[in-house]
This record gives structure tokens, sequence and C-alpha cells, in this order.
């Protein structure tokens, strides 16, 4: 397997390493409190990091489980999902801080275009999140990575190096 070269990327006190081949996108919306930004690669993978106060995110769901889990459940919600799998959850370390890691193939109803004639087709997806929250810089944090079915070892291991090198907020 090709090892890939990955490039620095840093925005509002966030830093993580990404594949030099993607495309970056940041939601123009985007500030210190709250934000988004996907990394696209040319598989159509893409890997997003998000974030936003962490205030928000303990007032709403009490606990990082409990936050972690409505990311799954809204999931679950949308029209096109017709099966979900958890493979995996777990507690981990990002820099320091607790999160939780959850690994889930999603099947997904796509509607054919002669839907009157023939039966949905089925896209299927795996997905990886981290949630973590960053006390040090009172803001939660999300990484998570969405890849079709055939190209899901790769993505989980561009996912975990790219995790690895995730910084929320200066050392201290």
């Amino acid at each position: 397997m090709k090892v890939l070269d990955y490039e620095n990327f840093a925005i509002h006190g966030f830093f993580i390493k990404y594949p030099i081949s993607c495309k970056v996108e940041l939601d123009p919306d985007s500030d210190w409190n709250k934000g988004n930004v996907v990394f696209k690669l040319p598989t159509g993978d893409r890997i997003f990091l998000s974030w936003g106060p962490i205030q928000t995110a303990i007032k709403k769901y009490r606990d990082l489980l409990t936050f972690a889990n409505a990311g799954l459940d809204r999931i679950r919600k949308m029209q096109m999902v017709t099966k979900i799998e958890a493979v995996e959850t777990e507690s981990k370390k990002v820099y320091g801080h607790d999160t939780i890691f959850s690994h889930f193939k999603v099947q997904l109803g796509k509607p054919s275009l002669f839907s009157l004639f023939k039966r949905q087709e089925t896209v299927l997806r795996e997905i990886w999140t981290y949630h973590g929250f960053c006390h040090d810089s009172e803001r939660y944090f999300i990484i998570y990575g969405i890849s079709e079915m055939r190209n899901s070892v790769k993505l989980s291991e561009i996912l975990r190096y790219m995790q690895a090198s995730f910084r929320c907020h200066a050392p201290k």
C-alpha cells in the first residue's frame, strides 16, 4: 500500500494533518466558536472536522456519550437510511481528551430512475466518528469520515492518522 503524503491544516486553534490529495473546503460561516471543514479525497470519500461551543453540547446532551449517541440518532432518522449497524463504540483519547469513537455501517436506499418499475438501489457506507470535549478551548469537536464500502479500509487508516495528529489547543 502506498504511503500518503500529508500536509498541515490549522484554523482557529485547531491543527490536523490531511492527505495532500484532498480538496479542502471551509464552511464560509465558520469562526472560532463554531465551524466545519471538509477534506474531500479523490475517491469521493470525505473527512470532516466540526466544532462548536462546549456549553451548548453539555447543556443539550449532559455528557459526552449522550452527545455522541445523538449524532448516531440523527443519522438513523435520515430519510434515505434503510439500515444501520453499529460495529464498534469505545472510549479513546484524542490529544489527551476523552472521546467516544464509533464505527458503523449504513445502508442507504437510493431511488431508482424508474422507481415504478424497479426496486430501490442500495448504497453501502461506513462511518467513523470521534466526539470530544476540549475544556481548554471550551469547544466540542467531531472528527468523522464517510466512505463507500470499497474504500473503507483505506479511509479508516487515513482517519486514524488524522485523528492522531489532531490538536485542539496549544500545548500546556
